[in-house]
């Protein structure tokens, strides 16, 4: 089994959002994820390793606003003079104890180091700022919980510090009452890093929820509190306030001697970790070097460039490598040096593995001095402009795939005709290139995954003004109303139930009470989900009526078959919900049947794939529809079809495109060969693999994969081909053959 991951100075594996409480972590699988019937659940990226060990605090995003903070457990006395008491606010047992100590003196460095940090993250925007202004009360209630949790666990950690240094310093009463005050200020300052790492990690997720309040409200805060889940920061003794005001509290003496102290166990810390940090440097290396040679391969294939120029530029490349290696393991030990002690003895008991993070420059070889001078030395002006040229048309052509492929998906929910696709593609494509640039790099690990409720977010940034003059007012109503949970690979797994009330004391609660209230709840989320294919169907009439200009008698006939459809196509999902729910609620007795409602979890029912038009609707089309209507819906049909499978077959392309680079004419080949495969395979994919296989990095180059060797040949070079082997389809190849062997199984049974 290989080791669990960690995410060093950003996060431990935590589970996938969900609007339940976060379940227990899980384990990355030996090779790859189960390609079985049962959904595998996506496992998190790979760990990394931030930019600067000089930095502890090093992620503190802003918060603008400040009301809504959830980093502050107090707020810092301001101007602390000599001689004057001031009270230190602590949030214990959700209970303000006040603490009466010496002012500790100012540190000019560390506030200006923060105030520069916030304002950065502010620009950025990232943490708390990117959740809508409405959803950070909410947030800052929550983490205000984590805040407590947390000093429960550091607070006596740091008595027990602050009592071994004044034992061995002969501290008199009054040095140690402002060491114990500073101890404070430490705690203080770490639980405000570890939670601005908490807002970074989770916000993002959070901002693609519909309803933030009411995923936090299903979360756990001693789960993600607790020593297996903490998102790693420094410890309390590590952060600068404790760093800075050990100078002032300590005699010089005694500074000494702690800091001699320091360097012993920090010395003997990376001697026990000797083999851990070597495993590290040399998987780092590793994927460093592929991303020099990924830079280099891209260079050399938008230009021609002579031997003698090569071989200088291979050294450059080499240098540039050997460097950022370097710099990364000596971020690595900073940062293992400032964790908390507690954590950094169970990740070198699991052996926990480290990894590189490539949105941060200083990880990139790319940038180093060395390889950008050579650069300017051996390349001409026109050859930089060629590959330029040839970076940007390649991000352009994977935002259009993502645009592609996202519009196909609101297709379902809205209904457009031919024209208005390629409009909103149109004006889509320039929203999904300001994506995250991991949407368009590789991301270095063993497994990466595309969240589409970005992209989602992101392509519905498209303007009123654009939307009314592209769609109808009923469209642009369906447009608006389209959310994340509606698509099909939502990764959402569940939430919350609709809340059925307590109709009597619970201590007065029979089986039939029970049995009453639930049989209400089942009620209720069957026709949520009655309504759910309700609205796709609705949305295929509206199209129907648009496209054939259907006469209004035919339509509220076609519409009476759209509520059947819809009936047909809830009904799996609506025996499913029942049975889960059911099997949620056994044994419970019917006392406890109002409080365990409140809590229940429902499946959101995520398709593996498209559904299928049923009978009753197909028939109702073909029969209400003239010859004439029928060829234009028929047409219009299969355009749909067409524009989802073009989404796909780019997708694929440029996720093989991040590991090698083709010209733009065998590019628009490998798309057309991945059309042919797609439709040819996708429902031996579908049922094979997992729901949205096409944004997840295992699965997504299967269609690559089933490529026969002729047909890669005509697309890619013959050490193209070794690198699309090596480096792209991973396991995809062994799932192309089980795939290839159910479609053969498949046919042989239709034909007979």
């Amino acid at each position: 089994m290989r080791s669990r991951v960690i995410l060093l100075g950003c996060s431990l594996l935590l589970p996938a959002l969900t609007n339940q409480a976060p379940a227990r972590q899980e384990e990355k699988p030996a090779a790859a994820p189960p390609a079985a019937e049962a959904k595998p659940v996506a496992p998190e990226p790979a760990p990394t390793i931030p930019a600067d060990p000089a930095k502890p605090a090093d992620a503190k995003p802003a918060d603008p606003a400040k009301a809504a903070e959830p980093a502050k457990v107090a707020e810092p006395a301001a101007e602390a003079k000599p001689e004057v008491k001031v009270e230190a606010m602590l949030l214990e047992d959700a209970s303000a104890v006040k603490i009466e100590a010496d002012p500790l003196p100012d540190f000019p460095a560390a506030q200006e180091a923060k105030k520069k940090e916030d304002e950065a993250k502010t620009v950025a925007k990232v943490g708390v700022a990117l959740l809508p202004e409405k959803s950070r009360l909410a947030f800052a209630n929550f983490t205000s919980k984590l805040a407590v949790l947390r000093h429960k666990e550091l607070d006596p950690e740091m008595e027990k510090t602050v009592a071994e240094m004044k034992e061995k310093g002969k501290m008199d009463a009054a040095a140690t009452a402002k060491l114990t005050a500073l101890g404070k200020e430490a705690v203080k300052e770490a639980v405000e890093i570890w939670l601005d790492k908490f807002a970074e990690r989770y916000a993002p997720n959070l901002a693609q929820s519909d309803d933030v309040e009411d995923v936090l409200s299903n979360w756990n805060p001693e789960q993600f509190a607790s020593s297996n889940n903490l998102i790693l920061s420094p410890a309390p003794t590590e952060t600068r306030v404790w760093k800075d005001g050990l100078k002032n509290v300590l005699s010089p003496e005694n500074y000494a001697a702690v800091e001699e102290e320091s360097k012993k166990e920090k010395k003997q810390i990376l001697e026990d970790m000797a083999n851990l940090l070597a495993d590290a440097e040399s998987r780092a290396s590793e994927v460093i070097n592929r991303t020099m040679e990924s830079e280099l391969e891209q260079l050399l294939h938008y230009t021609e460039i002579d031997e003698a120029r090569q071989k200088e530029l291979r050294a450059a490349s080499e240098a540039a490598v050997k460097e950022t290696v370097g710099e990364w393991r000596k971020r690595a030990e900073g940062k293992l040096l400032e964790m908390d002690p507690k954590l950094l003895k169970q990740m070198n008991a699991r052996n926990n593995e480290i990894g590189v993070d490539f949105s941060d420059e200083k990880n990139k070889p790319q940038t180093k001095a060395v390889w950008v001078d050579a650069g300017k030395k051996l390349l001409t002006s026109a050859e930089t402009d060629a590959i330029a040229a040839g970076r940007e048309n390649s991000k352009n052509r994977r935002a259009e795939a993502l645009a592609l492929m996202i519009l196909g998906e609101m297709d379902r929910l809205v209904g457009f005709n031919q024209t208005q696709r390629e409009q909103l593609l149109a004006l889509s494509t320039p929203l999904t290139q300001k994506l995250p640039n991991e949407f368009f790099v590789s991301a270095g690990t063993s497994y990466s995954y595309l969240d589409a409720s970005r992209v989602l977010s992101k392509v519905k940034e498209i303007g009123d003004t654009d939307l009314e003059r592209v769609l109808d007012a009923g469209q642009v109503k369906r447009w608006k109303a389209a959310s994340s949970e509606q698509l099909i690979n939502n990764r959402v797994y569940s939430r919350n139930a609709t809340s059925t009330g307590v109709e009597k004391p619970e201590t007065e609660m029979d089986e039939i009470d029970a049995e009453r209230m639930i049989s209400k709840l089942l009620d209720q989320e069957a026709g949520k989900l009655r309504q759910k294919t309700l609205t796709l169907m609705e949305a295929k009439l509206e199209q129907i009526v648009r496209v054939t200009t259907l006469d209004e008698a035919k339509a509220t006939v076609l519409k009476t078959a759209a509520k059947g459809a819809a009936e047909q196509l809830s009904k799996a999902g609506v025996v499913s919900m029942d049975q889960y729910i059911r099997n949620q609620l056994r044994s419970v007795k019917p006392a406890d049947v109002p409080a365990r409602l409140k809590s229940i979890s429902v499946p959101n029912n995520i398709e593996r794939r498209v559904p299928e038009d049923p009978k009753i609707w197909t028939a109702a089309v073909k029969r209400l529809l003239t010859e004439e209507q029928n060829k234009l819906w028929d047409a219009e049909s299969e355009a749909r079809r067409e524009f989802r499978l073009r989404g796909l077959a780019g997708l694929v392309a440029t996720e093989v495109g991040k590991h090698v680079f083709l010209t733009p004419e065998k590019d628009e080949l490998l798309r057309r060969k991945m059309v042919k495969v797609i439709d040819e395979y996708e429902d031996d994919i579908s049922n094979f693999l997992s729901y949205g296989w096409y944004l997840q990095s295992y699965y997504g180059p299967v269609p690559v994969a089933l490529l026969t060797d002729k047909e890669m040949k005509q697309i890619f070079t013959a050490k193209q081909i070794e690198t699309v082997k090596t480096r792209g389809l991973g396991n995809a190849v062994q799932y192309a053959e089980i795939i290839k062997q159910r479609h053969k199984s498949r046919k042989k049974t239709q034909r007979q």
